[in-house]
């Protein structure tokens, strides 16, 4: 057996004694210190931000344990700091773009520990071929008066990524999540909203949680989505209540069917 499968092995049988621990917890009882510290030697191989997701860690307790157990002290919070990245101008995709295929990770880590990542996939195989500019200097997603927006009416398990989202839209809002309809949801407390929408090449997945406070504004009814027009997602946005915009009406309404 090759290093990195062995090393995928010992993730494995770590993840599942975190299921087994789980399966067993009784209520208010933290996780044990073996457990931490098993989870903390696994994130020198596999990295911070993979080895939470995995086990279902915050990435910054697991950061803060695997410095304690280097003999270090923990991270304080630091200053931000910023890099400019110029914009690259479009031009077009070269031709390993279209034959030979890698992947470029641009990964962005605050000062929590927190991990983004920006993937592209560009270059000859077996070579990084894209560079810092070319992954972010891409189109971001802009909502236009043509827009389809539905927002739905029932509260979402957060816990649910874009495959969880995309079933959502299937299965309980009737809806292609491939349409390009921008998919407005949100959690039960109404604390939080997430934005799901298909850009033809892949899913966005934004998301919003207010610091104090709820959203005022969510419809209620038997339909399972209200449309939604521009307008009134950018007041719902800023926790306002889209229902009260007081806004010209349409001189000529758009046709928003997909």
């Amino acid at each position: 057996m090759d290093e990195k499968a062995k090393e995928a092995e010992d993730l494995e049988a770590l993840e599942e004694r975190f299921r087994e621990w789980r399966g067993r917890r009784r209520r208010g009882e933290h996780i044990p210190p073996a457990l931490w510290a098993a989870a903390a030697g696994i994130a020198c191989q596999h990295g911070v931000a993979r080895t939470a997701k995995r086990l279902g860690l915050n990435a910054y307790g697991l950061r803060k344990r695997m410095e304690e157990a280097a003999g270090q002290e923990p991270t304080a919070e630091a200053d931000p700091k910023f890099v400019e990245l110029a914009a690259m101008p479009a031009e077009p995709a070269p031709a390993p773009f279209a034959a030979g295929v890698h992947e470029c990770v641009v990964e962005l880590h605050n000062a929590r520990g927190r991990e983004d990542a920006c993937r592209t996939q560009r270059g000859r195989p077996g070579r990084l071929g894209a560079s810092v500019p070319d992954v972010l200097g891409r189109d971001m997603i802009q909502v236009t008066p043509h827009m389809r927006v539905l927002l739905a009416v029932e509260p979402v398990d957060f816990r649910a990524g874009i495959d969880g989202l995309a079933a959502v839209c299937r299965k309980r809002l009737a809806a292609d999540p491939f349409s390009g309809v921008m998919f407005i949801f949100g959690n039960r407390r109404r604390t939080a909203i997430r934005i799901l929408v298909y850009d033809g090449q892949g899913f966005w997945l934004c998301s919003k949680r207010l610091s104090t406070g709820k959203f005022a504004f969510w419809p209620s009814g038997e339909a399972p989505t209200r449309p939604l027009q521009a307008c009134e997602l950018q007041v719902l946005l800023m926790a306002g209540n889209p229902a009260q915009a007081n806004t010209a009406p349409a001189w000529r309404p758009l046709d928003l069917a997909v």
